[in-house]
Parts: C-alpha cells; structure tokens; sequence
C-alpha cells in the first residue's frame, strides 16, 4: 500500500510540474500570420497561419487547416516532409495562394526573425514568404 501512495504522490507531483522549455526550440509557443509571398501582399494574409508547439505546425493555409512536424534551431527550420490537410474548396485565387503556400513550407531549410517579423528562407538564403506574429 505504501508503494501505491508513493506512486501516486509521485505521478501527481508530475502533473503538477510546469512543462520545461524547449531551449533548442526557438519557435515553440509562437504563432505567425502570412503577411507576403515573393514580396507581393497576399490575399488570405490574416488566416493563413503557422502555429508553433513543440515540433508540431498547425494553422491555416488560407482555406485549409494544415498540420506537419518541424525542427528548428536558432536559423534553421525543416518542415515535414508530410503535410496532412483540409480539402475544402475556396475561390481559385485563395486555392491558388493556399497551394502556393503549402509549397513554401515544404521548401524551407531556415528562417530570419527581426522582432514581431520572420521571413522563411529557401537553402540558398533567399526569402520566400513573411509573416508577422500574432496572438496565439
């Protein structure tokens, strides 16, 4: 009986522990919103989305829910290589952006942050799309 109540006490204590942050995560517990693609504003900018948390990425492509895996480090960022989604239709320009942006995940191998800005990089540095942060 002993060892009951002490395995017991043991598992609530660890309920009870705040989650450790992920040091090596400099994302986790941010969400972005698309602000441009190539430089040229977009169309679905306040519902196309990325949410951060602990090696998993949701959010929105505009007309889609989207979900995938992640890695990232102080510059670099991996996303997938699978990306489950919604497939729900929308008007041909959003669907055309919302493809777009699907595809601008898959291809990006870092990120650049300045304050509240993140711009996803290609592997030869070039930028692909920006995004402001948001309230999660």
């Amino acid at each position: 009986m002993k060892k009951f109540v002490a395995l017991s006490a043991m598992l609530l204590a660890a309920c009870a522990a705040p989650e450790p942050k992920q040091a090596d995560d400099p994302l986790s517990g941010t969400r972005w919103s698309l602000v441009s693609i190539g430089g040229s504003p977009v169309l679905a900018s306040e519902s196309t989305s990325m949410q951060f948390d602990k090696g998993r990425l949701s959010g929105s492509d505009g007309c889609n829910r989207y979900s995938t895996s992640y890695s990232a480090s102080a510059n670099a960022l991996k996303i997938g290589p699978n990306i489950a989604g919604t497939r729900m239709a929308c008007a041909a320009p959003v669907m055309e952006e919302a493809k777009t942006f699907i595809e601008i995940l898959g291809r990006t191998a870092g990120y650049r942050r300045d304050g509240e800005r993140m711009t996803l990089l290609e592997s030869d540095g070039r930028p692909m799309a920006d995004f402001k942060k948001t309230a999660r």
